[in-house]
């Protein structure tokens, strides 16, 4: 009888492969047991690169939050632009940030950064750096952690590999952005 792979074993096994790639093991130490990662409550993943702990959490089937535990530039919340916040920003109601750059204000929403750190701090690097990192539903800098929730489709390609790659894109944007000086620091913290 042919074994159904569920999303829960799929999510798991895809975190013992990026465990595998974040601690290669010497030959001397003991296999990593499979079957450890299929005991977890959750498909999570908590380890160190770097020197830094990261952690890698599936929310959801192809909902993957990617976590460096570090001290952000700033405080704040970025996601993309939707209909709903469209239509407040048209009525006046939304609270969201603008830096003046139309085509990044269009596709991206920010909030709980003043304006002027959030024009400061989102430079064209770090709007390359941003994009680079799509696709994505929200990425955050919060008091001591820098976080992406990516959408991550295990069944259509995205591997170990990848969640590597963004980890690696997400701490280039946080040395990107600890390099602005921003006239507001500390206002939203």
């Amino acid at each position: 009888m042919p074994i159904k792979v569920t999303e829960s074993l799929l999510t798991r096994r895809f975190l013992l492969s990026l465990n595998m790639l974040l601690s290669p093991r010497h030959p001397e130490e003991p296999p990593v047991d499979p079957a450890a990662f299929d005991r977890l409550p959750r498909a999570r993943l908590v380890g160190e690169w770097q020197g830094l702990v990261c952690e890698f959490e599936f929310l959801a089937a192809d909902e993957l939050r990617i976590a460096l535990k570090l001290l952000p530039a700033a405080h704040l919340h970025l996601r993309r632009e939707g209909r709903a916040s469209r239509i407040l920003g048209r009525l006046g109601l939304s609270r969201e940030v603008r830096i003046g750059e139309k085509e990044f204000d269009e596709r991206y929403l920010i909030q709980n950064i003043t304006q002027k750190d959030a024009r400061a701090l989102f430079n064209p690097r770090v709007r390359r750096l941003v994009d680079a990192l799509e696709p994505f539903f929200n990425l955050e800098m919060l008091d001591q952690e820098l976080r992406i929730l990516k959408y991550a489709p295990l069944r259509e390609g995205y591997e170990p590999a990848s969640a590597l790659h963004d980890l690696e894109a997400l701490f280039e944007l946080h040395l990107a952005t600890r390099a602005v000086d921003l006239p507001d620091a500390g206002l939203k913290r």
